[in-house]
């Protein structure tokens, strides 16, 4: 690798690192034009390119470019840059099919090819690799239901980010680590890493976490506050990714701020920009729905977010979805119904194998035997 280009690579990573996505965007394409740029150079520039067209929620464009790159990879012994090309392409993947399968794979195969090369693989960039894999496994197991295999492996990426020492890697962990423990160090250190580097489009996902401070004490209106704050830094740097996200997790604080119009608002328009999970969209919907006691509204949604669960096989919120409806029949004075809902969620527990899954089956069970 030419020496000129390797500075271009480094300029590039560290525009990525702060956030300067649209000149790291203009820096890779006047390499890319370059006649005399190497396969594996190529490679480089591919796979930055795909990693800020994922950061701006541009995921159709970055599974596209991902893939180019693996393509184009295959005569190239360069084991990281395979690694991060299939990291952004199962990333992607997910967000343009919400495809569970081709995320896992990709990750799963990153992480093989990491563990089993021979390779001497300097230290701090193995690590990088690592923490991101295991970071963004632990969310598949969070979307599987086992809310505890998460905890437990999104905890190991820590450690591997701060061997990194890349600041943007870390921030992301961190970022989903307090997301998904709520520990407080984890949210206070990733917001202030974000505001070092100047990263506006991870500054803006650390009032995810960091919100939730606010709202454990019950102070809805200082959590609200903390989450509009993010839509203005993601407009700034062009950014729609997890943009529903932002809007749906505000809705959850009108809601319980019991102000169901703006949660409805808020619910609706995440539901409407969705390309995943809109079934958590449309449980939160069948909620809010539930608390105006417009019940037949509450059960359209709830059978919408149940339909969805049962296509992706997510058994994260399909338990949910079913005991609202358990509860809706119940209301109803539909027992038979209800009863039918139980079932299948007792199926569930039988084919999900997880402790969450069984006390929402446990809980349904007394609410319909009280109503017998």
């Amino acid at each position: 690798m030419s020496s000129t280009i390797k500075k271009q690579l480094q300029e590039v990573e560290r525009l990525l690192i702060h956030g300067d996505f649209q000149e790291g965007l203009a820096l890779i394409e006047k390499n890319l034009k370059k006649k005399a740029i190497s396969k594996e150079e190529k490679l480089g520039f591919l796979v930055l390119k795909s990693t800020i067209l994922n950061d701006l929620g541009k995921h159709k464009e970055a599974l596209e470019t991902a893939e180019e790159a693996l393509n184009e990879g295959g005569e190239i012994d360069n084991i990281l840059l395979h690694v991060d090309a299939l990291f952004q392409k199962g990333h992607a993947a997910y967000f343009v099919y919400e495809d569970m399968n081709e995320f896992i794979t990709c990750i799963d195969k990153g992480l093989e090819l990491l563990d089993t090369t021979k390779l001497a693989i300097p230290e701090k960039e193995l690590a990088k690799r690592k923490a991101l894999l295991l970071n963004y496994k632990g969310q598949y197991f969070l979307m599987s239901g086992n809310i505890k295999e998460c905890l437990k492996i999104v905890e190991e990426s820590i450690p591997f980010a701060r061997k990194s020492e890349d600041k943007r890697i870390l921030t992301i962990c961190l970022i989903w680590a307090a997301y998904f423990t709520r520990k407080i160090n984890y949210i206070e250190e990733a917001y202030e890493i974000a505001s070092e580097i100047g990263n506006k489009m991870l500054l803006a996902l650390s009032y995810v976490p960091l919100s939730g401070i606010e709202a454990r004490k019950y102070n809805y209106n200082e959590a609200i506050e903390l989450y509009e704050k993010a839509f203005p830094l993601l407009e700034e740097v062009g950014s729609t990714y997890l943009r529903e996200l932002l809007y749906n997790n505000l809705g959850l604080y009108y809601q319980a701020n019991y102000q169901l119009d703006k949660a409805l608002e808020c619910f609706q328009r995440a539901l409407k920009g969705s390309r995943v999970q809109s079934y958590i969209m449309l449980g939160n919907i069948g909620y809010n729905y539930y608390l105006m006691y417009e019940l037949e509204e509450a059960r359209k949604y709830y059978l919408q977010s149940m339909k969805k669960c049962e296509e992706l096989k997510d058994y994260r919120i399909l338990p949910n979805s079913l005991y609202q409806l358990i509860n809706i029949s119940l209301e109803f004075g539909e027992n038979d119904q209800a009863q039918n809902y139980l079932n299948r969620l007792k199926q569930i527990s039988e084919e999900a194998g997880t402790e969450y899954v069984s006390h929402v089956a446990h809980f349904a069970t007394v609410l319909l035997l009280k109503a017998s």
